[in-house]
Formats: structure tokens, sequence, C-alpha cells
């Protein structure tokens, strides 16, 4: 058996083994959350990009829209301007004939080709108002669309980022895992080379067999 100090000895030497696989297990451990929180993240904000590009899209259909509603209400309005220099012309020749002026005259013709005159820069204007509306409907589509693909780029970037911290943290895992293994072998052999697991010593054994013959002589 034993003696109490080898025991102590031994018990320390088994404690300390596992206290090394203990600390190993623990860092292990730590990096396999690192990773999940490395994915967690990433895809976390993958998703807020996504979400982001797609607002934004909908942002530029819907400037897009606005842009064309813009054109087509603007020819309508220019449509409608026409119309009531038409009407205008056609009211003031009624007036001239009634009034006995010749309208074939060359006053009377030339108030009516000033009506027309007036009427037809009204009318170009409405169509460039139209055409500046939706000019800046265009740029804020033009705008979105840009920035739904910044959105996007950034989606993927952040899971690749993710996906590099899992990778980061895995390494780092197998890392503990051999760190642990080549000190736990560092000191099981350090141990091993003590002697401390041998039951006897060879003295003792020698000591206790000539004794017997002793005896026996006697």
């Amino acid at each position: 058996m034993a003696d109490p100090v080898t025991a102590l000895t031994v018990g320390s030497a088994v404690a300390g083994i596992g206290s090394t696989i203990l600390g190993g297990m623990n860092q292990k451990q730590g990096f396999d959350t690192q990773a999940a929180a490395a994915a967690y993240q990433g895809k976390a904000q993958s998703d807020l990009y996504n979400y982001q590009a797609a607002v934004a899209l909908l942002n530029k259909q819907i400037a897009s829209q606005e842009a064309d509603y813009a054109r087509k209400a603007g020819e309508v309005q220019a449509q409608e301007s026409d119309m009531a220099t038409r009407a205008r012309i056609g009211t003031a020749k009624a007036v001239q004939g009634a009034s006995g002026l010749d309208v074939g005259g060359s006053t009377a013709q030339a108030v009516r080709s000033s009506i027309g005159e007036v009427g037809a820069e009204n009318t170009a204007i409405v169509r460039a108002n139209a055409a500046r509306t939706a000019y800046g409907y265009e740029v804020t589509a033009a705008s979105a669309e840009a920035q739904a693909g910044l959105d996007k780029m950034a989606a993927t970037n952040s899971l690749i980022a993710g996906q590099y911290g899992v990778q980061a943290a895995n390494i780092g895992g197998q890392g503990a895992i051999l760190s642990t293994a080549g000190s736990v072998a560092s000191k099981w052999m350090q141990v091993s080379q003590s002697g401390l697991f041998s039951t006897a010593s060879p003295t003792g054994a020698n000591t206790g067999a000539t004794g017997t013959s002793a005896d026996a002589g006697v």
C-alpha cells in the first residue's frame, strides 16, 4: 500500500489532469458559443439589410409610378390648355364678327394670333412643369434602386462575415481541444515517469525474500 504522501501526490496529479480537461472543455464551449453568436448576428444583419432592400425597391416602384402619373397628368393639362386657347380664339373671332370687324383683316388676325401664342406658351409651361415633376420622381426612383443594391450587397457581406466568424470560432475550438490533449498527455507522462503509480519498490521485495529464507534456516 502506498504511503499517505505518495497517495496525496498522486491525487494532486490526477486532479491537475482533470482540471486541465475541464478547462479545455470550457474553452471549447466558449468557442462554440462564439460560433453560434457569429452565425446569429450574421443572419440577423443579413435579414435587416434584405428588408431595407425590399423597402427601397418598393419606394423605387412608387416613385416610378408617380413619375408616370406626373407625365400623363401634365399631358392632360396641356391638352386642356390647347382646348382653352382654341376656345378663346373662337370667342375672339365671334366677337370681332359681331362688332362688324373684318375677321380676315390683319388686325383681327393679329389679335387671334396673339391669343394663340399666349395659349401655346401656357401649354409649353404645363408640359415643362410636368416633365420637371416626373424627373424628380425618376431621380428618387434611381436613388432607391441604388440603395436597394447596396443593401443587398450588405446582406451578402453580413452572411459572409458571419460564416467567417463561425469558422474562426471553430478553429479556436479545435485549437483548444488540441492544446488540452497535449497538456494532458504531458502531465500524464510526467506522472508516469515519476513512479508515483508503483505499488512496491524492488528493494522492499528483496528484503522480504531474504528475511523469509533466514527464518526458514533457523
